[in-house]
């Protein structure tokens, strides 16, 4: 599928069809939330939905990333997959050394973790599983991104000093922005 703008620099997208990330994690995010209440009837429904809601508005903030944002934004490649990865396999950018997006999301998950009132551990616990498998895990010949600092150091290497504060600014206001979506539609404000 052809795109019918071009790429802003000063936006960021969730994919190659240039998607506002704000609005695909919102998106997913309330998507995620009114399928659990639809499908699930117990006391726990609400606390449940509400994690439902949060992993659907946070699964994708690792996009913020500025690698990442640099390759949506030129366009698609031939023979990409589909699942979550987002450098070209012809260039010497790898993921043996470098954290995918629901990874980096990870990471911001647990810079942000305190600041997500009213969740119990069992709740949190919950929401970084769902943050961190909504992409399988990929085939690395050593996986040293098991523990989420080793993944943080693999990140900031890469992503260091401004750019990082740059970085973690552009999360905020992804979020701010999601909250202002998750207002405007009447959605739970348990975000940041």
């Amino acid at each position: 599928k052809k795109r019918s703008h071009p790429a802003s620099p000063q936006c960021l997208y969730a994919n190659t069809h240039l998607q506002h990330l704000a609005e695909h994690l919102f998106a997913v995010g309330y998507i995620a939330e009114q399928l659990f209440k639809k499908t699930v009837n117990n006391e726990d429904k609400t606390n449940l939905a509400n994690i439902a809601y949060l992993a659907g508005c946070l699964h994708d903030l690792g996009k913020v990333d500025p690698n990442f944002q640099d390759w949506v934004k030129k366009g698609k490649r031939k023979n990409n997959d589909e699942d979550g990865q987002h450098i070209d396999s012809n260039v010497k950018f790898t993921f043996e050394n470098y954290p995918r997006h629901n990874e980096i999301s990870t990471i911001l998950l647990n810079i942000f973790d305190d600041q997500f009132d009213g969740l119990n551990f069992h709740q949190r616990e919950a929401l970084h599983h769902v943050v961190y498998w909504h992409h399988a895990k990929p085939f690395r010949k050593t996986d040293d991104f098991e523990e989420i600092f080793k993944t943080y150091e693999y990140f900031s290497k890469k992503v260091s000093g401004e750019d990082f504060n740059h970085f973690i600014t552009q999360s905020l206001s992804v979020l701010q922005s999601v909250k202002q979506l998750a207002e405007n539609y009447g959605s739970p404000n348990i975000l940041i």
